[in-house]
């Protein structure tokens, strides 16, 4: 059957390949040498044109008329408006077949603002578009241009606004535009401080939707995506509520450039205070979410932390919640910086599998760009409320070079000099990590760390025809580099070194303590181990010797060297047998 197709697509073809996308097939008849292909059944010839490319099925419209129409219902199941004339091309082809309009199941419309022309014929036709599945509407970005040229543009909000609505519980069921809708994305663009143009479109759900609270439940939306979007909590948790059962969301607020229109934009300090954010996400969606990513602009103030009340989100009654993606500055609302408090468990649900954190700056002055987590996570995955964590990802992002005017940090020394800082930052990244690999092997997790390259002068959400940022693997802990394996073999030399030293001292520990099991009778309430304390802290200070130096709070470091290391490290066979000792708390035990 392949070689069949292949034989049909060698003919040679006397119209342009863009042609033959956007017109129909000629009124001739077409014939084909019989291959005993058009013998097959329909159902056996739509399952295998199911596994062909779009260009290889404008082909097959050309040999055949029964083909052509096989054919068809494939070529027109997504479609993509680039220039008003294609709009109205499609408008074209629905009115000549209107069976077309029936297999759409995906449709982009992105334009330039001087390549509109042809739009407004397109909308008409969206009744019919029952099928339809996604649906993406962006308006083009007309940020330099005079107000009385951002006419056209205000109108084609209008329309696409009347198109969300109509689609939306706003309508009663029968009478709803597009009602096998699956995900919806109305992008409108500008990226001025003021928003002069987006005005009335600031708060988008209070808008279109008056009495949003009445469609509690009432719609079958699994995936939300809101952009550089400003919600208060409230309509953001009429929003939430919408859905029958939210699987993933993503999140970020606006943000804003600064007056020379180079550098890195900054966030805007938010609308979602994460108190009432936190409260918001669980009222409305803790029985279904499996993925969350935010992208908040809120800070701390002076005087608050994220102890405070209100002050840091709280998401462990999201049970569901299996991966969360947050950017720098939000995730200081779950851990604190610098360090770790070691209480995780008090704002993430122990159901979280991968955390990925995005927006880490790569290029800093100072010696070495921020791990976002501490090593503590990976070795005490239960104590800090994550035993299933399986995957951490770390995205360091800077933005891609274009002339001098790329950092004004670095102008003076040229791409050059730029260039050298990236390559040695990341050095240091993949060092630090290949350093930390024996503590990712024993943990069992996997360390992924990627580097962004933001586009500059463009914003997010980027337009389908924008320039995006490009994303690539720098280090995988499935795929250890040689330094990495060597930190790996010494990791294991030392810990077996310690082990053969442990076997000499753990007899003679074990008789001093029998020679005194029956002399002294302590009281649990002076020696049993609080919480904070470890088996070694707590054996260290039965021997008599100094307790194991283990703060709450790590301070980032200046160099490599991992802070915080124990004072005293006792073998591992000690603390097992301090283990056998201390018994339940409350009840005496005997040394």
């Amino acid at each position: 059957m392949v070689d069949s197709l292949r034989r049909l697509f060698s003919r040679k073809r006397t119209a342009s390949y863009e042609d033959d996308a956007i017109k129909d097939m000629p009124a001739r008849k077409l014939t084909v040498q019989d291959s005993g292909l058009l013998r097959l059944p329909d159902e056996l010839l739509l399952y295998t044109l199911g596994f062909l490319d779009f260009d290889s099925l404008l082909r097959l419209r050309l040999t055949q008329s029964h083909l052509n129409d096989l054919a068809q219902e494939f070529v027109f199941q997504s479609f993509e408006v680039h220039h008003g004339r294609r709009a109205a091309q499609l408008a074209a082809m629905l009115r000549r077949d209107e069976r077309r309009a029936l297999w759409l199941r995906s449709l982009l419309i992105s334009t330039r603002h001087d390549e509109d022309e042809g739009l407004h014929a397109l909308p008409p036709y969206m009744e019919s578009f029952t099928n339809l599945r996604d649906l993406v509407l962006e308006t083009p970005d007309c940020n330099a241009r005079p107000p009385a040229e951002r006419i056209k543009w205000i109108e084609l909000q209008n329309i696409y606004e009347d198109i969300f609505r109509r689609a939306s519980v706003a309508v009663p069921a029968t009478d709803r535009l597009l009602p096998n809708l699956e995900t919806c994305t109305l992008h409108f663009v500008d990226n001025e401080v003021s928003l002069y143009p987006l005005s009335k479109y600031s708060n988008m759900p209070q808008r279109i939707f008056q009495r949003l609270r009445q469609y509690k439940r009432t719609t079958s939306l699994r995936h939300m995506h809101l952009e550089e979007c400003d919600f208060d909590s409230e309509s953001l948790q009429a929003l939430l509520k919408l859905p029958k059962a939210l699987e993933s969301l993503k999140i970020s607020e606006g943000v804003r450039y600064n007056n020379n229109g180079a550098s890195r934009p900054s966030r805007v300090h938010g609308n979602l205070n994460p108190g009432l954010f936190s409260r918001a996400l669980v009222s409305a969606a803790s029985h279904s979410l499996e993925y969350l990513s935010l992208n908040l602009g809120y800070q701390h103030s002076r005087g608050h932390s994220i102890t405070s009340p209100g002050r840091s989100l709280d998401l462990r009654l999201l049970t569901k919640l299996k991966k969360i993606d947050v950017s720098m500055t939000t995730l200081g609302l779950i851990v604190p910086r610098p360090g770790c408090d070691h209480a995780i468990y008090r704002r993430l649900p122990d159901s979280i599998e991968h955390i990925r954190v995005f927006e880490v700056p790569l290029l800093k002055l100072r010696a070495r760009p921020p791990t976002p987590l501490r090593p503590c996570l990976f070795t005490q995955k239960a104590a800090h409320g994550l035993p299933n964590l399986k995957e951490v990802t770390y995205c360091y992002e800077y933005q891609a070079l274009r002339g001098n005017s790329s950092f004004g940090l670095f102008q003076r020394g040229g791409e050059d000099t730029l260039s050298r800082i990236i390559d040695a930052s990341k050095k240091r990244v993949i060092n630090i990590n290949n350093k930390n690999y024996p503590t990712y092997h024993e943990s069992n997790m996997h360390v992924v760390i990627e580097v962004e390259i933001t586009p500059p002068g463009y914003i997010p959400p980027y337009l389908h025809n924008e320039e995006h940022p490009t994303i690539e693997t720098i280090w995988d802990s499935n795929e250890p580099t040689f330094e990495a394996l060597v930190h790996l073999d010494n990791a294991q030399k030392a810990r077996d070194k310690a082990a053969d030293q442990g076997q000499g001292s753990e007899s003679s520990l074990a008789r001093s303590i029998a020679e005194t099991q029956s002399q002294v009778t302590i009281d649990p309430a002076q020696l049993h181990p609080t919480p904070a304390q470890t088996p070694q802290q707590a054996l260290n200070w039965l021997l008599g010797g100094a307790m194991l130096n283990t703060p709450n709070t790590i301070e980032d470091e200046s160099d490599d060297e991992e802070a915080g290391s124990p004072l005293l490290d006792l073998p591992p066979q000690a603390a097992e047998l301090l283990e056998l000792l201390i018994q339940i708390p409350g009840q005496p035990f005997q040394v």
